[in-house]
Formats: C-alpha cells, sequence, structure tokens
C-alpha cells in the first residue's frame, strides 16, 4: 500500500494532527530548556580550543583544515601583497613555503589575478 503518497491531507486533517501534537515532548533531550543553549556564549568561552582540543592535529592538518585555520588566525584579507590593489572582488590566503604549516609569517595576502599568476608560473620557478 503507497499510503499518502501523491495525496494531500485536508485541512481538518491537519488541524486534528496539530491539536494531537501540542505540547507532546518526544524526547527530554531536544526539549525546549530556557537559559540553555548550544551558542550560549559563556558554555562556548568553555570549550577547549587549539593544542588544548582532543582533535587537535597541529602540522599534520588537511589541506582544508590549515586554511579554515589561516582564516580564523589571520582573517580575511583586503589587499594583495603582490601588485597592491585593494579593488579586487577576492582576496585569498597564499602559502608562500608550499610548506603548510602553522606559522603565521608563512602566509600572503594576495588576490585571485596574482594568485593564479603564481601558480600558472610555479612550475617554471621551482623545478627550473
Amino acid at each position: 500500500m503507497k499510503g499518502m503518497t501523491g495525496k494531500k491531507h485536508s485541512e481538518e486533517s491537519k488541524q486534528k494532527m496539530s491539536l494531537a501534537h501540542k505540547g507532546m515532548h518526544l524526547s527530554p533531550a531536544t526539549e525546549f530548556k530556557k537559559g540553555i543553549s548550544s551558542n550560549n556564549p559563556k558554555r562556548l568561552a568553555s570549550l577547549p580550543r587549539g593544542k588544548n582540543h582532543y582533535k587537535w592535529a597541529g602540522d599534520q592538518v588537511s589541506y582544508h583544515g590549515i586554511h579554515e585555520w589561516v582564516k580564523k588566525t589571520l582573517g580575511k584579507p583586503s589587499s594583495c601583497g603582490m601588485c597592491g590593489t585593494e579593488k579586487s572582488k577576492r582576496f585569498m590566503w597564499h602559502n608562500i613555503s608550499g610548506e603548510y604549516r602553522r606559522d603565521k609569517n608563512d602566509w600572503e595576502r594576495v588576490c585571485a589575478r596574482c594568485h593564479a599568476n603564481f601558480h600558472k608560473n610555479w612550475e617554471a620557478r621551482w623545478l627550473a
């Protein structure tokens, strides 16, 4: 049997279902508790961060993870360190050494054009 597939509930049925569920608590874990929130600033401040967090990977972090760390640590770039423009639509952080370490001095602000040009010429520079 298909059940309600392809059919719609009548307004009367919707009202009956709504009344039947009013005040129902399916699980104590999911019900609303006043003053307790998962994004409460006091609660968030008490959570372990950085090296104290149980998932800290140090320098063994993934490519995505290191880029997230850079964004959180250095912020959003607004100018290019290569050409100096501030009018580009997109700025990003570029790793200078290519080793992707947690070193603030190993990252440079670049615009999309300079970043593309750098990587286009990367093979010629490093393999020569």
